[in-house]
């Protein structure tokens, strides 16, 4: 699974898209961690803990290269940005101009 897929290469941008499950499963785990805290719920937090450390190795250190991109091209204030970061039917998309260097 990867957090970001490239949909369309031209010759001046790169479009990705952002798989909105990856954010269910990041949040969905810190949330269960959080309830883990609660009186005889210490088994959500082990649980918890194993989505998070799969999460890391699954998905968001193979995505480190897309991310930075992305993070660049916006520092720099050349990427459109569409969709909804929680929305399945409709992802949210960004459109990275490429740099000329």
């Amino acid at each position: 699974m990867r957090k970001y897929r490239v949909i369309a290469v031209d010759d001046s941008t790169v479009t990705y898209e952002q798989n909105a499950l990856c954010n269910y499963w990041h949040y969905g785990s810190l949330v269960c961690f959080i309830l883990g805290f609660l009186p005889n719920m210490s088994y959500l937090s082990y649980l918890a803990f194993l989505g998070l450390a799969s999460y890391y190795l699954i998905v968001y250190f193979p995505s480190v290269k897309d991310t930075t991109q992305i993070a660049s091209a916006m520092r720099r204030g050349k990427v459109k940005v569409t969709g909804s970061r929680w929305s399945l039917s409709h992802p949210q998309t960004f459109v990275v101009a490429k740099s000329d260097e």
